[in-house]
């Protein structure tokens, strides 16, 4: 099944949002991994299909999921979402 185009484009806006907002905050440590996971001081953030409907952005630590954002419209949101609550979540 082919990936529809505007979810190819909103999950590049997603990834790259989280990583360029998040390496302004003085207090994230982010690195991003050869397979697309972006590490956000302890926790592991990524963006992925659902059905071929919607992007789901996910935060976790040690394969335990912790936040599962649904994206919908408003990339803004959908970033201050995740990088609101690892903020306020310093530790696991």
């Amino acid at each position: 099944m082919k990936i529809k185009e505007d979810l190819i484009t909103d999950w590049q806006m997603l990834m790259s949002g989280i990583k360029q907002i998040a390496q302004k905050v003085p207090e994230f440590k982010v690195k991003v991994l050869p397979d697309k996971k972006i590490i956000i001081n302890k926790y592991e953030v990524i963006c992925h299909f659902i059905n071929n409907e919607y992007v789901e952005a996910k935060v976790s630590f040690k394969n335990e999921d912790y936040l599962s954002v649904r994206h919908v419209k408003s990339h803004a949101s959908t970033v201050e979402t995740i990088l609101t609550f690892i903020r306020n979540n310093p530790n696991p």
